[in-house]
């Protein structure tokens, strides 16, 4: 898995210095628990860094309340939950708020 992301960001930039790379997540807990394992000299850092709620997950915001399909019900929800920042970056967005909705 390192040497395929290796490659990937070679692909992307030939000239790039792995032990540089900030690697930036929508999921910033798995995610680091992961990566830095594989890059231990690498950051992982949030998409949307928000003191205020230190781990973002659309599906610990929703989960206790909806008890069936709930992605059509997610806007509402994050419109109801206070968390300015998530309200203003994503509640346009579909994919984002899918890309979300997998981290419990």
């Amino acid at each position: 898995m390192k040497q395929k992301i290796i490659k990937h960001i070679y692909e992307i930039d030939s000239k790039a210095k792995i032990d540089e790379i900030i690697f930036i997540g929508h999921n910033p807990t798995l995610e680091k628990q992961i990566l830095t394992k594989m890059f231990p000299k690498n950051s992982v850092i949030p998409l949307i860094d928000d003191k205020s709620n230190p781990v973002l997950s659309l599906s610990k915001l929703t989960g206790s309340v909806f008890k069936q399909e709930y992605f059509l019900n997610t806007k509402k929800m994050i419109e109801k939950s206070g968390i300015n920042i998530l309200k203003k970056m994503i509640t346009k967005s579909n994919g984002l708020i899918a890309s979300f909705l997998g981290f419990w």
